[in-house]
């Protein structure tokens, strides 16, 4: 099933509280989106419909799957879930998934996304929340099938107006990783809780990315990392705090905690060659002693480093009465003609 720049939605303007609108369910064995929008909307007192996905495998560029009540009065609906489940993978790069309400006392939607890998790309921001009165909705991603979660550039996120900010539960086998990514829960006003978070895979490793839990006026929230690695880059935050209340909690159970800092930063500079060669023998004395001279070349030389294996010194006789040697390398292909002091 491929869907292109196209919109599936359903819409309720129902005056009847408790009352939900229409929900979208798509199943296929896979789905390709490009653009476009899934969505179950209510605009009055009915709770909005739920978007259900059972699929093979997703793959999403750009667009949205959405859940919300956009009704402001006091009576408006609340906002619906949003189920993205597939057996092989989600893969959503520069995708919006949100459940929200827009305003009166009830909650917004639940997300869940389940499926043995799951990659949030390019901007993906994955959303539960309430912009009246209510609570957030809660987001779960990931179950005991999940073997990895990977968010690179995107976020995870709960928001709350007012009340209590909405759980975050990250559930994988092997690996949770977030580059330049974030994963938080917030309270914009008000005395509501921040919400909790809590990341339960093998490894969890953190660079330039957050994971947060704060509050205003209510305390900050709880954040559970159990795993048995775990790394997080020295520019990482991971915090649970509020401006006003109490402080939150952060629990990360790992056997080792800070990998980073007891590693060794290798230099960036490469190494100067000429710092590991000797001087030659006119560079380290004025006179007075015998020279070095390379006189022939075949093959290629050794290195300035290495042992030279040699023959015995050959005297050859000049005229002039002086005495050179001529030193042959095994196998022969390159001579040096050694001058003894004084007749260089």
């Amino acid at each position: 099933l491929v869907l292109h720049d196209a919109t599936v939605s359903t819409t309720v303007a129902g005056t009847s509280s408790g009352e939900r609108g229409g929900s979208v369910g798509l199943t296929a064995s896979q789905l390709t989106m490009n653009g476009g929008v899934v969505e179950a909307e209510s605009t009055g007192a009915s709770d909005a419909g739920n978007v259900i996905m059972d699929l093979g495998s997703l793959s999403a560029q750009g667009g949205s799957i959405v859940s919300r009540s956009t009704s402001q009065a006091t009576d408006a609906g609340a906002g619906g879930a949003i189920e993205l489940s597939a057996m092989d993978i989600i893969t959503l790069s520069g995708t919006e998934v949100l459940a929200t309400v827009l305003g009166g006392e009830q909650a917004g939607g639940d997300v869940t996304l389940t499926a043995p890998v799951i990659q949030l790309t390019n901007g993906t921001a994955i959303a539960a929340e309430s912009e009246g009165a209510g609570t957030a909705g809660a987001i779960a991603i990931g179950d005991a099938g999940t073997e990895s979660l990977r968010l690179q550039n995107s976020t995870v996120s709960t928001n709350a107006a007012e009340a209590k900010g909405g759980d975050i539960n990250v559930q994988a086998q092997e690996i949770v990783y977030l580059t330049d990514s974030a994963i938080t829960t917030s309270v914009g006003a008000g005395e509501g809780q921040g919400g909790n978070i809590f990341i339960d895979p093998q490894y969890v490793i953190l660079n330039r990315s957050r994971v947060q839990a704060n509050a205003v006026g209510g305390p900050g929230g709880r954040i559970d990392i159990i795993s048995d690695i775990y790394i997080k880059s020295a520019d990482s935050i991971v915090e649970a705090k509020s401006d006003e209340n109490i402080q939150g909690v952060v629990l990360i159970t790992a056997p080792e905690r800070d990998v980073v800092s007891g590693a060794t930063v290798l230099p960036a500079e490469f190494q100067d060659p000429s710092r590991r060669l000797r001087a030659s023998c006119g560079q380290r004395v004025d006179v007075g002693r015998s020279n070095f001279q390379e006189v022939g070349l075949e093959g290629l030389p050794p290195s300035p480093d290495d042992y030279l294996w040699v023959t015995p010194l050959l005297p050859v006789a000049e005229a002039g009465g002086g005495l050179q040697s001529v030193v042959f390398f095994e196998p022969a292909t390159t001579q040096f003609l050694v001058t003894p002091c004084g007749q260089n």
